[in-house]
């Protein structure tokens, strides 16, 4: 009986042990492939609103950011900066801003420079969090701007094409069946009609394969091993090309989707992995992230995946293997059923220049705040409907490498045209290739909830090897002083996190020299280093645009020499909160409010009380009064001037007092973090300025650019008969654009503005987001002709 009973225990506790084997495999599954997942997701999307795409040098991009969560696609409360920039084809950024973003939006304004040459570049956007993922998922959108002074390349187009080949789920195996997709562009980047054959070694065609639409089509192809093919295409004009083939490999893992019935779509997988566990991961735009696992038999896994699972917009599908690695990886699309509701009327369809117009725009649903932007302009063959539509970006275009032709049409209906086409697009321009070893991402950039967040690193001066455990003080000095301090880690990096500063300001950076002298700071360049794959379009001008051209060269003539100052006003920033970071002082100096002495030194001892000035050996000392223990501190207290550290308090005591307006006095230990001060006393020059105090020479100044100042939007009211006759011409092919729309709680809002001398017909489109995570956009059209 006793060894029946050991030979139970011993088969039971073989039984709990491989259970818990198994939930500790299925725990470290879970935790590769989430790990997979929201590394390379990011969690914010960005949505930019231009009021135009087509820019001449004094014009003025503007424009509204909208960033949103990516499972709820809700405005975001995370970021409080955003980053834009203007970039050229070189992925040289020009023009580089940051705005402040405030409930999942802000506006900002890029004035176009003279210096920039004739070209199409590239506008776009991010947020610090979105820095933690590749940069295809930055907003990207083409703008074109010309400079008739500054022509880099003839304006025609040139017969040149493209035909790239993209194997479906990024690997093209031997001796498998494989559906590889293609696209064919020409120099402009615009899809072109072509056909073609793929030939093996003795010149026969095996597969034959033409283009459907958008320059996109698919074939079935299955390579054998140890053979070699080609590609012979025939272009548009009738010539042909020779175009390889990606890379064969002898083994790997093949996927292909298939929709092909009403509730389930089809994922089969093809390796010579026999008996191996397969896992699939599905990433829908929105919502949570799906697991599937199964066993490889027969070469081959077979998954029917229930449509909803899929979501709306764009699902990623990645497969792994045994060791968790990701093998294989593409995009399906869903469309999307609803969008936010916008329509907009105005109270005329034809105006006389000069004339009032009034839109009302009805916008949102029931208990869901909106949040809008408006742009009017006038269109011709250079200025037509905007590329970029919040709608069809947020579930298309966002997930898209390059430039989608024509996105409104996946959006048409859900018929096999276009779900075919929409599929191909997937392949193609959102085709991917895993690496096949899954690697552990760390999130980097830190979401910047308050405002700017400012990192670098501390460097021995003698070794040039990163330094940890320096105390490093940095200081955006002026009458309302930013101070803060960090202690740097291991591998020298810093970090300060100095809220919102407006326009461009000096900044501070300084270790302590007293005790520290070893040591240089070196600050991080805030804006992305990396840039998306992909090239812009080939700028190009027709003749019918050269004409428009013209009248709008001399339309922004005209605005910049009547109105330059009207269109150069920012508003400037209203501060809640203007107390320093130690808050309200327990005394206050107003030296007007004294006899002046002729030294800081003579201040000090005949009438500031809370401060012993001690002098030995040539060097100072403060000791300041612990009010609460009525008694004083042994050591310095923090001596600031205009929040600029202070560690040679000799520099500071003999500093001329009649540039001093006030000092501000805590008598109480501080704390800053980990930081302590035996109190603080801050001195104030009158404007700012530090009122010409000679730095450390081993401090760091550095001119930084802060948050943009919100330019305000200038147009003429004709609201009388002596406006209206006024001979100052208006030349305006924008006419409105206001960024900040709130409809009431029944969803409406009405803006009035007013037609200029140009004539034409005009577009109104308004963009949006609702808090409940809805997108839409509305357009409509009025014209204006002369009296």
């Amino acid at each position: 009986m006793i060894s029946v009973a050991r030979k139970y225990h011993y088969h039971f506790l073989l039984l709990i042990l491989s259970m818990v084997t198994c939930a500790s495999t299925i725990q470290a599954q879970q935790k590769e492939i989430t790990s997979y997942s929201t590394g390379s997701r990011p969690t914010e999307r960005i949505f930019i609103h231009t009021a135009k795409t087509y820019f001449l040098p004094g014009e003025i991009i503007w424009f509204k950011m909208y960033v949103t969560e990516t499972v709820s696609n809700t405005p975001s409360l995370t970021s409080k900066v955003g980053y834009v920039e203007v970039v050229d084809a070189t992925n040289k950024p020009v023009i580089q801003i940051k705005i402040a973003i405030d409930s999942g939006s802000g506006s900002g304004s890029i004035k176009i420079p003279t210096y920039l040459s004739s070209n199409n570049y590239y506008l776009r956007a991010y947020t610090n969090l979105l820095k933690n993922v590749s940069p295809d998922h930055y907003f990207h959108q083409s703008i074109t701007i010309l400079n008739v002074d500054k022509l880099t390349s003839p304006i025609t187009s040139a017969n040149s094409y493209s035909v790239r080949f993209f194997p479906e789920g990024g690997n093209l195996i031997e001796g498998v069946s494989n559906r590889v997709a293609f696209k064919a562009t020409d120099a402009s980047g615009k899809s072109i009609h072509v056909s073609g054959n793929i030939v093996n070694e003795q010149n026969e065609a095996i597969v034959s394969f033409q283009t459907t639409k958008f320059g996109m089509g698919r074939f079935t192809f299955q390579p054998q091993p140890g053979k070699k093919y080609k590609t012979v295409v025939t272009y548009p004009d009738q010539s042909k090309a020779t175009v390889d083939l990606p890379a064969m490999e002898s083994k790997g893992f093949v996927m292909q989707v298939n929709d092909n019935n009403a509730n389930d779509i089809q994922v089969d997988i093809q390796a010579d992995a026999e008996g191996q566990f397969v896992y699939l991961l599905l990433q829908p735009s929105t919502g949570t992230p799906q697991h599937f696992s199964g066993r490889i038999q027969n070469k081959q896994i077979k998954f029917a995946i229930p449509k909803n699972k899929f979501g709306t917009g764009v699902t990623q599908l990645t497969v792994f293997n045994e060791q968790f690695n990701p093998t294989a990886e593409r995009l399906f699309f869903t469309k999307p059923a609803t969008a936010l509701s916008i329509t907009t009327k105005t109270d005329s369809n034809h105006y006389p220049t000069r004339s009032p117009i009034k839109a009302t725009i009805q916008a949102g649903i029931k208990n869901s705040r909106t949040d809008l932007s408006m742009a009017v302009y006038r269109v011709d063959s250079i200025t037509s409907f905007p590329a970029a539509d919040i709608y069809y970006h947020s579930w298309l275009q966002n997930h898209i490498k390059g430039s989608i032709e024509d996105p409104a049409y996946y959006f048409t209906s859900s018929d096999a045209d276009v779900k075919e086409t929409a599929d191909n697009l997937m392949l193609t321009q959102g085709w991917r290739k895993v690496s096949g070893i899954s690697k552990n991402r760390s999130t980097t950039y830190i979401p910047e909830i308050a405002g700017h967040i400012i990192t670098g690193r501390v460097i021995d001066r003698r070794t040039g090897s990163p330094a940890g455990g320096i105390l490093t003080y940095l200081t955006v000095p002026g009458e309302r002083f930013h101070f803060s301090t960090c202690l740097s880690n291991p591998d020298g990096s810093i970090r300060f996190d100095i809220k919102k500063i407006f326009g461009t300001e000096n900044i501070i950076v300084q270790t302590n020299k007293e005790t520290d002298s070893f040591y240089r700071v070196e600050i991080d360049n805030p804006f992305s280093e990396k840039f998306a794959e992909g090239g812009l379009p080939m700028f190009s001008l027709s003749a019918q645009d050269q004409q428009h051209l013209l009248t709008r060269l001399t339309a922004t003539q005209v605005e910049n020499a009547y109105r330059n100052k009207q269109q150069d006003l920012f508003y400037l920033p209203n501060f809640s909160d203007t107390t320093a970071f130690f808050g309200k002082p327990d005394k206050v100096y107003v030296l007007d409010d004294y006899t002046r002495f002729s030294t800081m030194e003579e201040v000090l001892i005949e009438y500031v009380t809370e401060i012993q000035l001690r002098k030995a050996q040539g060097r100072y000392r403060y000791k300041m009064y612990n009010l609460p223990y009525r008694t004083y501190f042994e050591g310095n207290p923090l001596v600031l001037l205009d929040g600029v550290p202070v560690f040679d308090l000799a520099k500071i005591t003999t500093f001329d007092p009649l540039k001093i307006k006030r000092l501000d006095v805590v008598s109480r230990r501080y704390f800053q973090g980990a930081i302590t001060y035996e109190g603080i006393a801050s001195f104030s020059s009158y404007q700012g300025d530090l009122a010409g105090y000679p730095l450390d020479q081993t401090a760091l100044l550095l001119e930084y650019a802060g948050l943009q100042l919100e330019r305000q939007f200038y147009a003429p009211v004709y609201d009388n008969a002596k406006a209206k006759s006024s001979r100052i011409p208006d030349f305006r092919s924008l006419l409105y654009w206001s960024p900040d729309i709130k409809p009431n709680s029944n969803g409406e809002d009405t803006q009035t503005f007013y037609s200029s001398d140009l004539p034409g017909r005009y577009a109104l489109v308004v963009q949006g987001v609702s808090s409940n995570g809805t997108v839409g956009s509305s357009v409509s059209y009025f014209t204006v002709s002369k009296k």
